[in-house]
């Protein structure tokens, strides 16, 4: 089947035609030939396209087949110098050089750029990438060990525990009432008033 390689501009304005024959026509290592023939055991194999030209540029003094067709060029299993003159026509159009599954070809001789992933998968690397996020300073708490304190429905209770640095720095404070239940706050919206405060101790 082979792997193809494509300038093309992707979704941006499509490579024309025209743009690709003034291309050709102003670059001597090219011959608009409309027409490829390989000869097989069985005979000629003919290839007829308007758009298709010949690369006689190649180091190896290969033919190269340089495909136009539906916005795009196409070329065969290219080798390496191959990719480079792709690369040279590639900035020449304005376009990029694309494998068969979204690789982008930058450089001569340097691998192949990954393609790009969907908006999740790029949203979750950029956080990825993002210092982390440092902890909050824990908040300074109002109440201490075995102070006496209501709850936000007047309930009352004595401070078992605290702890400044639980919930991410927010604060935590454990309250045993007097019914025999433990409940834990958190420091920063706990609701807890201290009871001297409105002279119920």
């Amino acid at each position: 089947m082979g792997y193809d390689l494509q300038i093309t501009r992707g979704g941006r304005a499509p490579v024309g035609e025209q743009e690709w024959r003034s291309y050709v026509a102003a670059d001597p290592e090219f011959e608009l030939t409309g027409v490829s023939e390989t000869p097989t055991p069985d005979g000629v194999l003919r290839y007829e396209n308007p758009g298709l030209a010949c690369w006689s540029g190649h180091p190896g003094g290969e033919q190269v087949w340089f495909d136009f067709r539906r916005d795009r060029v196409v070329v065969k299993n290219p080798d390496e110098p191959t990719i480079a003159k792709m690369i040279e026509v590639a900035r020449a159009l304005g376009a990029r050089v694309e494998g068969d599954d979204g690789e982008v070809y930058e450089s001569p001789g340097a691998p192949p750029r990954s393609p790009r992933g969907s908006l999740v998968d790029r949203v979750g690397s950029w956080f990825g990438r993002r210092r982390p996020i440092q902890a909050a300073a824990p908040v300074a708490c109002e109440f201490a060990t075995g102070q006496r304190v209501r709850d936000a429905l007047g309930r009352a209770g004595t401070v078992i525990a605290i702890d400044a640095r639980a919930n991410h720095g927010l604060g935590a404070i454990a309250v045993r009432f007097d019914d025999g239940r433990e409940l834990t706050f958190a420091s920063v919206a706990s609701g807890l008033e201290p009871m001297a405060a409105q002279g119920d101790d």
